[in-house]
């Protein structure tokens, strides 16, 4: 039986709860402060060290970069990627899009109230890619809120990662202790 993602309805009822911006922002920095990023971003959105940034009900057309800090990220399309480099945590979920890829390197904490790390609901047109990582991972949170996926390498992690109920319409690459079932793949290599 797989795993279930504890505290999304929550999660997805605060994003439902955050009303969108009435005007587009070019750039958008999440810091120091932290803070909810909604509506349209014509550019890219940053999440800094130390902060805790939501991005719900938006649309980017630049990229979503995480050089640190925490992210949710909640009913939003991204036009270009999602780029998480040594983050406390993450959190993609409810219905996202990804018109690029998702790149998560060295994640070392988990949200609170959470046993994981999580991306459920989100589609990649291009590849997720998890490596480095310390933190557990969660990816497709139970059946029905898998993700959709260009491609996937899942590699060097020493955090467990559960990798479930996900379509992978492309090739699944994966080493190291990965669990998981009900996942399809268009051509797999260690993947569960």
């Amino acid at each position: 039986m797989g795993k279930r993602f504890v505290g999304l309805g929550a999660v997805l009822a605060a994003a439902a709860a955050i009303a969108a911006s009435p005007a587009a922002a070019a750039n958008i920095d999440c810091g120091p402060a932290g803070g909810i990023v909604t509506g349209t971003v014509t550019g890219s959105v940053t999440v800094g060290p130390g902060v805790t940034c939501v991005v719900a009900a938006a649309h980017v057309g630049g990229l979503v970069v995480q050089p640190g800090g925490a992210l949710v990220m909640l009913q939003t399309t991204v036009d270009r990627s999602v780029q998480s480099n040594g983050a406390a945590w993450i959190v993609l979920a409810g219905s996202n899009t990804v018109k690029g890829s998702v790149q998560i390197v060295g994640t070392a904490a988990i949200p609170p109230g959470l046993s994981s790390n999580a991306i459920c609901t989100t589609a990649v047109a291009g590849s997720l890619m998890l490596s480095g990582n310390t933190a557990p991972f969660l990816v497709g949170c139970a059946a029905g809120a898998g993700n959709t996926l260009g491609s996937a390498l899942i590699s060097g992690n020493t955090g467990a990662v559960t990798f479930q109920f996900n379509t992978v319409t492309g090739s699944g690459l994966c080493g190291g202790t990965i669990t998981g079932s009900g996942n399809t793949y268009g051509r797999k290599l260690g993947c569960p």
